[in-house]
């Protein structure tokens, strides 16, 4: 019995394998965050600042771990462009969507 291939090569098979542990790893963090009662944080976000920055400023203040993770995060959710300047209060332990949503309205 011959075994098929699932994918045209070697390179194909390690992205494809980075990109599941990316996923489960922005999934298992997300779904451990949660709205509590923690007090909201001051985050400012420079005019004209890209995602790697408001990561970096984010995870100064304590909102988010890790910022190399949650710029992956954002950019396979398609939200790392058009975020909003701004000063923001921003609880340390909220979902990485909603830290999103708040920097795009």
């Amino acid at each position: 019995m011959r075994s098929r291939r699932r994918y045209c090569c070697n390179r194909c098979w390690a992205v494809r394998a980075r990109i599941r542990v990316l996923a489960l790893a922005a999934s298992a963090v997300a779904l451990g965050c949660g709205d509590g009662d923690d007090a909201p944080v001051r985050v400012t976000i420079p005019t004209g600042a890209t995602m790697s920055i408001a990561a970096d400023s984010l995870g100064k203040a304590g909102v988010i771990g890790s910022p190399k993770l949650f710029r992956t995060y954002a950019r396979i959710r398609s939200s790392d462009r058009g975020i909003k300047a701004g000063t923001y209060l921003i609880k340390p332990d909220a979902s990485w969507e909603s830290v999103l949503r708040a920097l795009r309205s």
